[in-house]
């Protein structure tokens, strides 16, 4: 096995990050690529980043008893859409809440929305009124609690996607199955797939619940 440490590229990352169609894959956990969370980093924004996680599960928590019942045309369609998938699969839901969630918002820039460069915008606010990567990451969490998936499922990666020249900053939800195996949801793309060396999204740090990790792409 091989494992490839992305390096960061430079302090301003944590600063700049600003009709269903089913795409059905494998991802086994017998495919020896995944995602590692190496250890906590020591950097200092450290706990910077764990405020963020721990201030939008606040602000979730609070927004859900709106979420469930308002008719807000925007919230309405998604929560209509997403308890479609109730019945479904954890694969299934993880691909089509990706779909779903990037249909309905419109990406807006954190200084365009906030006039900040960095700022976590709420569930509710996203789906009315648009958001970012890390909005649109976090309202698939969301989406995902709605149905029963537990926040220790989650982690926010954070990186850089060579989808633009030079590359730019980018922040996707990765998902872990019952049975061990991940999934890299992307606002860039309908398609979900597990972690990859040769991705367009390249991560850096993993922000969970808890801690905010060092990452490594390890595979064969």
């Amino acid at each position: 096995m091989k494992s490839m440490l992305f390096i960061f590229l430079g302090t301003s990352l944590g600063l700049i990050l600003s009709a269903c169609v089913n795409y059905y894959v494998d991802p086994s956990v017998e495919k020896n690529v995944r995602l590692e969370l190496l250890h906590p980093t020591p950097h200092s924004f450290q706990a910077a980043w764990m405020e963020k996680m721990a201030a939008a599960e606040s602000i979730n928590r609070r927004e859900e008893p709106e979420l469930e019942i308002s008719m807000e045309p925007h919230v309405a369609r998604w929560r209509s859409s997403i308890d479609h998938l109730k019945n479904r699969t954890e694969l299934e839901q993880a691909e089509l809440t990706n779909e779903i969630v990037n249909r309905e918002v419109t990406y807006v820039s954190d200084y365009k929305h906030w006039e900040r460069l960095d700022m976590w915008g709420d569930p509710y606010a996203t789906l009315v009124e648009g958001g970012d990567c890390e909005d649109i990451a976090i309202l698939k969490m969301e989406s995902l609690k709605h149905l029963g998936w537990s926040k220790s499922q989650f982690a926010i990666l954070v990186g850089y996607s060579t989808f633009s020249n030079p590359p730019q900053s980018h922040a996707v939800l990765m998902v872990t199955l019952s049975n061990g195996a991940q999934l890299v949801l992307d606002s860039l793309e309908d398609n979900v797939e597990p972690p990859k060396e040769d991705h367009h999204f390249n991560p850096i740090y993993a922000v969970t619940q808890d801690h905010l990790y060092m990452t490594a792409v390890s595979g064969g």
